[in-house]
């Protein structure tokens, strides 16, 4: 599918058009509306990909006392 396409169907989605999947009228839903408005986003480069550590290191981790006496 190419780029174009994409998009257009995306905007066909975020307005809320009706269209045919499976010989079945499908109205999208408000969250469908709003997840084209974000796909169309990120394929337009409005909204980056964010890389997240979700790495632990246990020992770095402070310890519950010393976490209490920084609120006191």
């Amino acid at each position: 599918m190419k780029f174009d396409e994409k998009r257009e169907i995306c905007a066909k989605i975020a307005r809320g058009e009706a269209y045919e999947s499976g010989g079945e009228i499908v109205i999208p839903s408000p969250s469908e509306r709003i997840r084209a408005m974000e796909y169309d986003s990120k394929l337009m480069g409005d909204i980056a990909s964010m890389k997240i550590n979700t790495e632990v290191n246990m020992y770095n981790i402070p310890k519950l006392p010393d976490i209490l006496d920084r609120t006191r």
